[in-house]
């Protein structure tokens, strides 16, 4: 079993690694390009994006409720 010190040091290490890789992005093209990609984006991927925002939110709550009341094996 994966001890917590180790959970937590993979959580932080992802945390910062994104959090570096973000500032990096936003840094290198503006602003404007960083958030809203330059308002470039076509009606097909902007709904896409939509689309899998609306359905894995969902998921990911159901997936944390399941591990809280059943722990790991819940999760699988």
């Amino acid at each position: 079993m994966i001890s917590h010190t180790l959970t937590l040091a993979i959580v932080i290490t992802f945390g910062t690694a994104m959090f570096t890789t973000s500032a990096v992005r936003r840094r290198s093209g503006g602003l404007d390009r960083f958030l809203v990609t330059d308002r470039s984006v076509g009606t097909w991927i902007g709904a896409m994006s939509v689309a899998s925002t609306w359905i894995w939110a969902p998921a990911l709550f159901i997936a944390a409720q399941k591990a809280y009341q059943q722990g790991l094996p819940g999760l699988m």
